[in-house]
């Protein structure tokens, strides 16, 4: 069994980029739901928890019916707070370190597991790609041998690599901030990265780039 025993899904938010009318965890992408593919990846970790605000009971009922035993935590004030809020509420009454990962992002199979697995030690680790989307936050980093580590966040100029919207973090790194989480995570640089590939909707051209590289391979086993 994994030693991280908590996983928090950001998906409380209404999704207003991508504008379908429904949280983003319940988009379809080739067929099936985000969560779904999500909740595939994540069947040997102990407690799953989703944070659930716009749509709220739509989500719940989904994801119970792949999962019966996710927890659920609910953000009222989803429309007037950021992710970075909604994650803290998330894991406010956690002692060990968790993993946050957006609502929006499948990540491919292996490259989850192995970040899983790179975790194990507990230490504060963030995803980061070069699979770039439409609004990318790269990250500055530094190589030395196989490890990478992050000195910096930023908008432009471009780096090669992307914040992935994951982070294996401790107790005490996130806040209930009107920020965002790269912004948080910037105050406690440098931070070790681990690389993953991933496919991010957040937009129609994000979807649409998905649907077509998951048409072409799988991300995620279903068999």
């Amino acid at each position: 069994m994994p030693s991280i025993k908590h996983v928090i899904i950001a998906a409380a938010g209404v999704g207003s980029r991508l504008g379908k009318g429904v949280p983003k965890v319940l988009v379809e992408v080739a067929g099936r739901k985000i969560i779904e593919y999500q909740l595939k990846l994540l069947e040997d970790i102990a407690n799953v928890r989703i944070i659930v605000g716009y749509l709220e009971d739509e989500v719940i009922k989904v994801a119970k019916s792949i999962r019966p035993d996710i927890e659920f935590v609910r953000n009222p004030w989803f429309r007037e707070t950021t992710t970075l809020q909604s994650f803290y509420l998330g894991v406010k009454d956690l002692n060990e370190p968790f993993v946050i990962m957006d609502g929006d992002i499948i990540f491919d199979e292996k490259d989850f597991h192995n970040f899983m697995d790179y975790c194990q030690d507990g230490l504060d680790t963030i995803g980061v790609s070069m699979r770039i989307t439409e609004n990318p936050v790269y990250v500055d980093i530094e190589r030395n041998g196989d490890s990478l580590t992050a000195r910096g966040f930023q908008t432009n100029p471009a780096t090669g690599y992307e914040w992935a919207n994951i982070a294996c973090l401790n107790p005490g790194i996130l806040a209930y901030e009107k920020t965002y989480v790269y912004q948080r995570l910037a105050e406690h640089l440098p931070l070790r990265a681990f690389t993953l590939d991933k496919l991010e909707v957040d937009t129609i051209n994000d979807l649409e780039i998905a649907e077509s590289i998951l048409a072409q391979r799988d991300y995620v086993s279903f068999k």
